[in-house]
């Protein structure tokens, strides 16, 4: 299966040397990736990876040995999301276990 992960690479400096690049080409070189891409204006790294061959430690290993740091690139968002059909208390709680189960 494959996964997609964005990190955060602060303190590249420019777009034109190697900056963006070295973190790309030293991702690309692992086994089990689909894609690797940098956006300089970000600083922001795409990867897709093969599951279970590659893990995000070993992106981020790779991303170090280049002379950077990848760091989680998470941000919690609050959605309001409407829901139809729910008819009782019962409903709404069976809405909310499953939610509390997405990671």
């Amino acid at each position: 299966m494959v996964k997609a992960v964005q990190l955060k690479i602060p303190g590249m400096t420019c777009a034109a040397c190697a900056c963006a690049s070295a973190s790309e080409r030293a991702v690309r070189k692992l086994p089990g990736v689909a894609e690797a891409a940098v956006n300089f204006t970000t600083e922001k790294l795409l990867v897709k990876f093969e599951d279970g061959v590659l893990h995000i430690d070993d992106i981020k290993a790779a991303v170090a040995k280049a002379g950077y740091e990848a760091l989680d690139d998470r941000t919690e968002k609050q959605v309001t999301i409407p829901i139809g059909g729910m008819t009782c208390a019962s409903c709404s709680a069976a809405v909310e276990r499953a939610v509390r189960k997405v990671p």
